[in-house]
């Protein structure tokens, strides 16, 4: 495990962004109790406005970065590969996904015995667990998309051992097996497959959960019957099914952006994607019901420093915003309602675009009903599901071994700088991250329900260019395991 610790020379300032209180009484480091007599000048620096854009510094004179511009373009054909079956269209609004079938195979492998007790799958119990799937994420979706299920009997694959078939293999033998009862991939008959198996003793199939592809135009499930279900018995695990179609839909693991640092991929645990799958509501991140539509484009605020431009006619420069909660059933979006806020970044490799997103979350049992959720996201767009998305959280109090303290408060004011992530794409990631320096402040909470914040710019006079950027690499017992002097005008952000 190795850490970096990154230190401005001509202010000796550790490397974390800032936290402010709304009064300016306390300034708190994010890393720590860390205070500073002089910080309230670097945190009053000019904000950028419609009207001032002009006439910031000469790296960026009066126009968006060629990265910020490749976002648009890419940001505008982010609905062109949503055009199967389980995508609807009413030729006014955005595609929606409303719909997916899955084939639903049990399995036993040539060297198991059909007729032992302990390895049959009764179908009547794997219902019941696809009937929880199926009532999660239509509530997720707001009553819009329908998730149905076909399960096949159970059947033998004789030339599979269950010690040494790949998962590839027994994926095949479930294409053959389905395309023999006359069921051909792409006819329309079915949207993806899922192979249920008995626990193997060793190999791939001795994975107790379940595994599947991200985004596939074959979304494929692998889930091990091998859990207990307090209601039925052993079984495929409710939790479980609910995350690995999360998965196929387009999702890796979310992640808390402090760890990153630390060479740990720590999760954040506040959705079903991220660790937080054992509450019983652990929704997808705001982005991703706005993707699918089941949260529409009049509900998210697009904001950038320029405000309206011919790239974003209806970005904001600033603003005042009542963010609703997106994960309460009983409150799905009406005319009117903000459910996001989504600031873009930069675009790259014909595929990939970068935003901030804030969003407020009500449930995970209330933990993280108490702030602001900040993120960092990617879209590579294209395939079955229109895209992958990922996302890292802003660990606002990264001075902690918990995520529990992840949100901007109210109260207080948070300035979102550029993550790491974002600045080892390059030099063009680089100016467009410099670019966008969101404060975003907590106006006021009504607990569960909304949350009201305030957005502004800061310009990029705010990152100190030209200071030297000194980076010590130690190990965790503290012994320097590398030194380096760079002229990077950045803050890496945690």
């Amino acid at each position: 495990l190795h850490s970096n610790v990154n230190i401005y020379v001509p202010n000796l300032a550790q490397n974390i962004s800032y936290i402010e209180s709304k009064d300016e009484e306390l300034l708190m480091r994010a890393s720590g109790s860390w205070y500073a007599e002089n910080v309230l000048e670097t945190l009053n620096q000019p904000e950028v406005t419609a009207e001032n854009f002009q006439n910031q510094d000469s790296n960026y004179p009066g126009q968006l970065t060629e990265g910020r511009k490749e976002f648009f373009t890419l940001y505008a054909t982010r609905d062109d590969s949503k055009v199967k079956k389980i995508w609807s269209k009413d030729g006014v609004s955005r595609p929606t996904f409303t719909s997916f079938h899955h084939l639903v195979l049990p399995v036993w492998f040539g060297d198991e015995d059909p007729d032992d007790p302990d390895s049959q799958m009764l179908a009547s119990r794997i219902k019941l667990v696809l009937d929880k799937n199926k009532e999660y994420y239509k509530k997720m979706s707001f009553d819009t998309v329908d998730l149905t299920w076909e399960i096949l009997e159970q059947t033998q694959f004789p030339s599979l051992n269950s010690r040494t078939a790949k998962l590839d293999d027994s994926k095949e033998k479930m294409r053959e097996h389905t395309r023999s009862l006359g069921y051909e991939f792409g006819d329309g008959s079915y949207d993806g497959l899922m192979l249920l198996y008995n626990l193997a003793k060793k190999g791939d199939h001795s994975f107790s959960g379940g595994l599947a592809n991200v985004n596939a135009d074959d979304p494929f499930l692998w889930m091990s019957h091998a859990l207990y279900d307090p209601d039925t018995g052993p079984n495929i695990d409710f939790g479980v099914t609910r995350h690995e179609f999360g998965h196929n839909v387009g999702h890796p693991h979310h992640r808390a952006m402090r760890y990153e640092r630390l060479g740990v991929k720590m999760y954040d645990g506040f959705d079903m994607m991220s660790g937080g799958n054992f509450y019983d509501i652990s929704h997808l991140h705001v982005a991703s019901k706005w993707f699918f539509n089941w949260i529409p484009d009049s509900s998210i605020v697009m904001m950038q420093p320029e405000g309206g431009t011919e790239w974003c006619p209806k970005c904001k420069s600033s603003g005042t915003f009542n963010i609703k909660t997106f994960d309460k059933y009983e409150a799905p979006p009406q005319n009117g309602d903000i459910f996001g806020i989504h600031i873009p970044i930069h675009g790259e490799r014909g595929n990939t675009i970068w935003s901030y997103w804030l969003q407020y979350r009500s449930g995970v049992h209330g933990r993280a009903a108490i702030g602001l959720s900040v993120h960092f996201s990617r879209f590579v767009l294209g395939s079955t599901f229109g895209g992958m998305y990922d996302q890292l959280n802003y660990d606002v109090y990264g001075d902690t071994a918990t995520t529990f303290d992840s949100f901007v408060l109210p109260g207080t004011c948070y300035i979102i700088e550029p993550a790491l992530m974002l600045i080892e794409r390059g030099l063009a990631a680089e100016q467009s991250g410099e670019q966008v320096i969101p404060r975003v402040c907590v106006e006021s909470l009504n607990k569960g329900n909304d949350i009201t914040v305030s957005v502004t710019f800061l310009d990029s006079s705010y990152l100190n260019p030209g200071d030297a950027h000194h980076s010590v690499q130690c190990n965790t017992s503290g012994k320097k395991v590398k030194e380096i002097f760079t002229e990077s005008p950045l803050l890496y952000h945690l």
